[in-house]
């Protein structure tokens, strides 16, 4: 790391900010009452745990489409029949108090 000197910073002891020449960081520099520089240097956290996708072979999707055919196929055409029924039963309704009036 190398911060080029040739920077002057202010003698009020405000903080100034350098990137390093490689951009890998942003280095400040703040001058102490006791006359020497204080220099701390930023670098950016990476992230080095990353997500990785877990797949699933086409046989085990095969085996999951199987199963939901096979036991959740049967439930649905049931509960679509049942709500055909209650609508039904509801146009009808509507249809013979449109007629009773």
């Amino acid at each position: 790391m190398k911060l080029s000197s040739g920077f002057d910073i202010p003698l009020d002891g405000s903080t100034s900010y350098f990137p390093l020449a490689d951009g890998s960081a942003i280095a400040t520099k703040q001058l102490q009452q006791d006359g020497t520089s204080k220099i701390v240097i930023y670098r950016p956290v990476t992230d080095d745990k990353q997500d990785t996708p877990q797949y699933i072979t086409q046989n085990e999707l095969e085996a999951k489409i199987d199963e939901f055919s096979s036991k959740d196929i049967k439930e649905l055409k049931e509960e679509i029949k049942s709500l055909k029924k209650k609508i039904r039963d509801i146009t009808d309704d509507i249809e013979e108090k449109k007629v009773a009036q």
